[in-house]
């Protein structure tokens, strides 16, 4: 098998890392400790909720995910740095000692960190994604052995098209006038600045996204950059673990409300496709397209669209039926009722049976949960999931003709060697395969539900089925009994 030309490019190099301890991040981080000889990665991190940046980092290394590079390399910290500091800070945030520190030394940088929040307050959204995308360039400016940038942007920046290729777009509004309008505002003002100001964007997360892409094609010309656009990023499909995943984001967290038993209802064209990729595809491939940067002439941006359905498409009802047949094998420690899912286009159908099923069942818990003098949530908490759907249908009940020209081109490019190190041909992905263990990994890793925990849960399951079909039966024989009623009065002499 011929060398890996992947592995040489980052043989000995050093590099920079934002957005570390997040979910994409933290999946980068490893692969690079197993499958490269970096002399040091530089993760930037700021202190949060008491612990310093030291500490997160060995938090997150201490985690079950690096079992398996822990295996390999025992010594697999000493590879990895923490350095203070916060995206949206003037010059990051940095000590003048790291910031010189990194100037001299990095080669690779990734820029993951972004607010992912879809209705983030549109200052907020502006100062993370923008904002601190342009104080990176900034440094990367000044770095004297830089050789590769690569910025992880979304598949759904330019979501207010149709179509999607590996282009720049221009907007109504530039990033600089953008920046003008909200500078004095404070963040309610900015608020309701925001209806007017996204239009055609379905969200801050989205419209921000798009922006920051504008900055770079303007202001980072003379920088080895390349944009990445992923698009639903789900768990591990095989690499270093499989079904993986720590994050609550894109179908996780409907599938974490239906596995809980209070979520039933998920609108979505059903036969849209979904452009889910798993995360370990997703990062082989941004650790591929740094070296592809690096390879290219430099007189334009390299943008790269990572998708599904080009050449492997699956569809919203595909992959959550995938799943809930496998609800009752899993089942959760703390669900809340049995779990009963079903996708459907919003409709009136839909609206009616958002009442029967989410709003009617939960004022019935929340009645019992006062009666037991303890806290009513589950009205609440419907109301935020009803909230959360307002903003994700938006992606489920549209589709988009995406181009990957450079996706594949690059593929093309990359040798037997690394195409077995870092296969992101998502054409490789048997989804039935992959979704048979996905809501398993789910409950084992997000949920922390160890399986010896399951002969108790399905016992707990089957208590539920039983209520719930007492419930279907009392709540037929009720109808049923109304109906005679009303006909026996309509037709009584």
């Amino acid at each position: 098998m011929s060398q890996s030309q992947i592995r040489d490019f980052y043989n000995t190099q050093n590099v920079l890392i934002t957005g570390g301890t997040g979910f994409l991040g933290k999946v980068l981080i490893e692969r690079l400790l197993r499958t490269t000889n970096t002399a040091q990665i530089f993760v930037l991190i700021r202190t949060k909720k008491g612990k310093n940046a030291q500490t997160r980092l060995y938090d997150m290394l201490d985690s079950l995910y690096y079992n398996k590079v822990k295996t390999e390399n025992p010594n697999f910290k000493s590879r990895v740095s923490a350095i203070e500091g916060d995206c949206v800070s003037d010059n990051l945030g940095l000590s003048l000692q790291d910031r010189e520190k990194l100037v001299t030394k990095v080669n690779v940088v990734f820029h993951v960190a972004a607010t992912v929040h879809l209705n983030e307050n549109i200052k907020t959204a502006y100062k993370i994604n923008i904002g601190g995308t342009e104080n990176l360039l900034k440094l990367c400016q000044k770095m004297k052995n830089l050789k590769s940038v690569i910025h992880v942007s979304t598949a759904f920046s330019n979501c207010h098209l149709d179509t999607i290729d590996e282009v720049f777009y221009t907007y109504p509004l530039g990033y600089d006038e953008v920046k003008i309008l909200l500078q004095d505002l404070t963040p309610n003002q900015a608020e309701k600045l925001s209806e007017k100001m996204l239009e055609g964007w379905p969200n801050s997360y989205a419209f921000t996204k798009a922006l920051t892409e504008a900055m770079i094609a303007s202001e980072a010309k003379n920088l080895p950059i390349g944009v990445f656009r992923p698009a639903i990023v789900t768990s591990t499909y095989k690499d270093p673990i499989e079904n993986w995943s720590d994050s609550y984001g894109g179908p996780n967290s409907i599938l974490a409300g239906a596995g809980l038993g209070f979520l039933r209802l998920f609108p979505c064209d059903t036969r849209s496709y979904m452009e889910a990729v798993p995360v370990d595809l997703t990062i082989a491939a941004l650790i591929a397209i740094a070296w592809d940067v690096y390879k290219k002439d430099k007189t334009e941006i390299p943008v790269y669209n990572y998708v599904s359905s080009i050449d492997n498409p699956i569809t919203y009802y595909e992959f959550f039926h995938l799943n809930t047949i496998h609800f009752p094998y899993y089942p959760l420690t703390k669900a809340k009722w049995a779990p009963k899912f079903r996708t459907m286009k919003k409709s009136l159908s839909y609206h009616v049976l958002a009442i029967f099923y989410h709003h009617i069942p939960a004022l019935i818990l929340d009645f019992f949960q006062v009666v037991r003098f303890q806290r009513p949530e589950m009205l609440s908490r419907i109301r935020k999931v009803h909230a959360l759907f307002d903003l994700f249908s938006f992606y489920s009940e549209k589709g988009w003709k995406y181009s990957n020209k450079n996706v594949k081109l690059l593929w093309e490019r990359m040798n037997e060697s690394d195409r077995k190190l870092y296969n992101f041909d998502i054409s490789s992905v048997q989804w039935t395969y992959y979704l048979r263990y996905y809501y398993k990994g789910l409950r084992v890793y997000l949920f922390e539900d160890d399986l010896s925990n399951l002969a108790e849960a399905k016992k707990k399951m089957r208590r539920f089925e039983f209520l719930h079909n007492l419930m279907l039966f009392g709540i037929y024989f009720l109808g049923m009994n109304l109906i005679w009623v009303i006909f026996s009065r309509i037709y009584s002499p």
